[in-house]
């Protein structure tokens, strides 16, 4: 059996501020290269990333063209620039409204199905759901989140939460990710979070992965 990742990120490309998308952009790219990050002396286990945006539509969707998942950082960067900068373009953020239940739920199906792909046992899969707003499109229900987030939790999958400005529901996204949840209060904060956020992804993919 190989010690092999598989970290679910969701990031939501709209509403997001245009002053605020650098800062997100950056943030991000921070993340995947700590991630990523080689320590000399320490163990460093693979590592296999999917991301999926969600707006206010039904579903989630892959921002890795023609894959689901990738543990090449230099694609997992230029992917997320690329739906970042070009989000209508590429039919991210088509609806305005969140749907942020939703995307809870789909991404964490994703998240299973990913894990349970191809030959290898995946020992560490985390899961990490990036919001600015709160769910506002009404397509699932809240208890459906609970219940997906409790299956999801006896699967194994750990569950974080990064919320961005003063729109979000703390409440949910604390529930929903508990002592992981993130509160970046503004987008100029989020590079630290995100960097912190990594290294606590990583730590528990070797403490898993040496189970």
């Amino acid at each position: 059996i190989r010690d092999y990742k598989v970290t679910g990120v969701q990031t939501c490309a709209l509403p997001i501020y245009r002053k605020a998308m650098m800062n997100l952009k950056e943030s991000t790219i921070k993340f995947v290269d700590k991630v990523f990050e080689v320590k000399e002396g320490s163990e460093n286990r693979p590592i296999n990333v999917a991301v999926y945006s969600f707006d206010g539509r039904q579903g989630v969707r892959s921002i890795l063209d023609g894959q689901t998942s990738s543990s090449d950082p230099v694609l997992l960067k230029s992917s997320i620039t690329s739906a970042l900068e070009n989000c209508e373009e590429r039919n991210l953020c088509f609806d305005k409204s969140t749907n942020l239940y939703g995307g809870i739920v789909d991404g964490l199906n994703e998240l299973v199905t990913i894990s349970r792909a191809g030959s290898e046992k995946i020992r560490a899969k985390q899961f990490i759901v990036f919001t600015d707003g709160k769910d506002r499109a009404g397509r699932v229900e809240l208890e459906n989140v609970y219940r997906a987030v409790k299956r999801a939790r006896n699967k194994g999958i750990s569950i974080y939460a990064v919320g961005l400005g003063k729109n979000i529901d703390q409440l949910v996204l604390t529930n929903v990710a508990g002592d992981k949840f993130i509160h970046a209060k503004k987008a100029k904060t989020l590079g630290k979070k995100f960097i912190e956020l990594a290294d606590d992804v990583r730590q528990y993919a070797n403490k898993i992965g040496r189970a």
